[in-house]
């Protein structure tokens, strides 16, 4: 298995697909399979972003990894390099679900990031592949071009459901709960993870 950050092309395509397909219930996903591969080729071209790519030894892809090292920015950078509003117009139920969870959200809701420090926004593994330790080891990739960029911290944010299998994935890796907050009327608990440089 091997790792290929901001990958293009047929890759990145198949990336944005898997996304889309192993993430339904994401803000990404619920705008379109077109919206997805937008967002993912603005995110493999911009500083602010990593994108992994994990790629088995026949060459396909098998899961992978958003990372903003910015976050806080993020919402401001999809507005302006990608199609969102295109997008939310041909949703209009999503739209509006979003202007009112954000404004019963958005006073809190990066209250514990106060650096803005990095954010795993997304990480999946391809059906069928699940449970062989892929999702550990693109942790641990994304965990390394942290270091190399001196960061000594980084956050995830998971539905918060009790059925939701990654809060124990995550919380097994190291992560510490923060807090939970409600965002665009949905759920979700935030968690945080000190990076120790090596």
């Amino acid at each position: 298995m091997r790792f290929v950050d901001d990958p293009h092309g047929p890759m990145l395509a198949a990336l944005a697909a898997m996304h889309h397909s192993e993430l339904p219930s994401s803000l990404i996903s619920q705008l379109g399979s077109g919206y997805t591969l937008a967002f993912y080729n603005y995110a493999a071209s911009s500083p602010d972003e990593l994108v992994v790519a994990s790629v088995d030894d026949d060459g396909a892809v098998v899961g992978g990894g958003f990372v903003s090292y910015s976050p806080m920015n993020l919402p401001r950078r999809m507005i302006s390099h990608t199609p969102l509003f295109g997008a939310l117009l041909r949703k209009p139920l999503l739209a509006a679900r979003l202007v009112m969870g954000q404004m019963s959200s958005v006073a809190g809701q990066h209250g514990d990031n106060h650096e803005d420090d990095p954010e795993l926004i997304a990480l999946f593994v391809k059906n069928g592949q699940r449970s062989r330790g892929i999702g550990g080891k693109i942790l641990a990739h994304c965990e390394s071009v942290l270091r190399s960029r001196s960061r000594d911290r980084y956050f995830i944010r998971t539905t918060e459901a009790p059925d939701n299998r990654a809060i124990d994935f995550y919380a097994h890796a190291g992560f510490e709960t923060v807090r939970s907050a409600t965002i665009h009327g949905e759920a979700f608990r935030f968690m945080a993870k000190r990076l120790e440089q090596v």
